[in-house]
């Protein structure tokens, strides 16, 4: 029962594949450099998301959910592109009750049609802060 190098070699090879493999996943998910310019507004926004509502409550969306997830914490939804009828169907379904829009567009059409569903019905989305280029608006219910 004594040493076995192909054995040590196979643990060593598999050890050196999971090193690598979670340093190039850490890196794949990280934003880019040319998202981090607005790293600080987007802290700040998560401070006042979660100094109004305990985190594990808040339920958002953004056209940058990505990014709003990585700098915030706070789980984010993605705008979705169409029409104000799937917007609120997915705002019910999915509990979400803030909106945090960057104006740094890095998915045009989910920001068209975030501006298009406030000029169509402004009194759903009520400004709660800026940050930067950042805005939050809360969903107001539409009622029966």
């Amino acid at each position: 029962v004594g040493w076995r190098p192909a054995a040590s070699v196979r643990w060593g090879v598999a050890a050196g594949l999971t090193i690598a493999i979670l340093a190039a996943s850490n890196v794949a998910f990280q934003p880019s450099r040319a998202i981090e310019s607005d790293a600080e507004d987007w802290r700040a926004m998560g401070q006042f998301l979660t100094g109004e509502t305990p985190r594990d409550s808040l339920r958002a969306a953004s056209n940058r959910p990505r990014v709003m997830t990585w700098y915030t914490r706070i789980p984010a939804a993605g705008l979705p592109i169409g029409s104000l009828e799937v917007f609120l169907a997915d705002v019910q379904r999915l509990g979400v009750t803030r909106v945090v829009v960057s104006r740094q567009v890095s998915e045009e059409n989910a920001f068209k049609s975030w501006e298009r569903w406030k000029g169509e019905r402004p009194e759903l989305f009520r400004l709660l802060h800026t940050e930067g280029e950042l805005e939050a608006y809360e969903i107001v219910s539409p009622g029966p």
